[in-house]
């Protein structure tokens, strides 16, 4: 919502204003996918406009970063095959337990924290070696 729209000038509101009717006629995402057709021509072309960075000076092109506007249609499409992907991948166990990157609810925090938390237990089993080995020496 609140989206300029692209090269086929459909507003995302236009889409939401379809109804839940509309959700279930999935007919339009589903030949391409089924039928390995090419895209829409329509799909495939993107709108690019120049945005001005904060701060910048307005009269140097590299103050400027494209924005590409593509069809709402298109990232309906996009999120339905990501979505697609992620549950295979997930229900094939392509990616390991400690993977956290491309998942849902992954994160490099995470991944941090079992980093740390593995270094303090090395430390703990290494001291707890130490002081084995030192009561060993004086017996």
């Amino acid at each position: 919502m609140k989206k300029q729209p692209g090269p086929d000038n459909i507003f995302p509101e236009f889409i939401h204003n379809l109804g839940p009717k509309s959700n279930e006629d999935t007919t339009i995402y589903n030949k391409p996918w089924n039928c390995r057709d090419i895209l829409p021509d329509e799909w495939q072309k993107a709108i690019i406009v120049p945005i001005l960075e904060p701060h910048k000076p307005a009269n140097l092109v590299s103050s400027y970063r494209p924005i590409a506007l593509t069809s709402i249609l298109a990232k309906i499409q996009e999120r339905m095959i990501l979505a697609r992907l992620n549950w295979y991948r997930e229900n094939q166990n392509l990616l390991t337990e400690e993977q956290a990157g491309f998942r849902q609810n992954g994160s490099t925090t995470y991944q941090l924290t079992e980093l740390t938390q593995g270094i303090k237990r090395a430390f703990n089993q290494q001291e707890s070696f130490s002081r084995n080995n030192q009561q060993d020496a004086t017996l």
